[in-house]
């Protein structure tokens, strides 16, 4: 059975909820938890998250409290439990962990599966090509064309060093010196 009435004493896993399209049965939060502020803002506060209000929770009569082992108390975990409140309690540790907790979190609220697929859905894809590491160049001009190539150069430095800088349309990858120059999407040095 889904819970009707869910109280979220993390704020990550608060935001992923109404993410998730179950916001409306998000019942409590701590006071840390602001996102989506014009959703979340009518929602009961119950204290901090490492100082919830367990009498305060109680009183909303919640069929699910969320918490994460990371950022809520023993004490008050083990409270909510011994009261016979049902606790979902989340304990990543890496990012696999964290996205099967958001996986199982949206099992245990009845999410639809397309509004949790829109949420992991692309974690999961950036960081399947983050795990595939960076493309291997074979020198400055390779990176530059494997970056994309726009409006990129390279240069020796008279202490053996290449440094690069290429742009593309979501980045530039730039030497110190040339990042003090540009705005342009975020900078990476990159340096032989």
């Amino acid at each position: 059975m889904e819970p009707g009435r869910i109280v979220s004493l993390v704020p990550s896993l608060t935001e992923a909820l109404f993410a998730f399209g179950v916001g409306s049965r998000v019942v409590g939060r701590t006071r840390y938890c602001t996102q989506p502020p014009r959703l979340v803002g009518r929602v009961a506060k119950v204290g901090g998250t490492k100082k919830v209000d367990v009498e305060r929770v109680l009183d909303l009569g919640p069929d699910l409290v969320v918490a994460v082992r990371e950022e809520n108390t023993r004490e008050d975990i083990e409270g909510l439990e011994e009261a016979g409140v049902p606790v979902f309690v989340g304990a990543p540790e890496t990012v696999e962990d964290a996205l099967g907790m958001l996986r199982e979190l949206a099992e245990r609220v009845g999410a639809p599966a397309n509004a949790a697929e829109a949420v992991i859905g692309p974690i999961e894809r950036v960081y399947g090509r983050l795990r595939q590491g960076p493309a291997k160049p074979t020198g400055p001009a390779g990176l530059a064309e494997g970056a994309g190539g726009r409006g990129g150069y390279s240069s020796r430095s008279g202490r053996g060093r290449t440094w690069v800088w290429a742009r593309t349309p979501t980045y530039t990858m730039s030497s110190k010196r040339a990042a003090a120059r540009t705005s342009a999407g975020a900078l990476r040095a990159i340096r032989w």
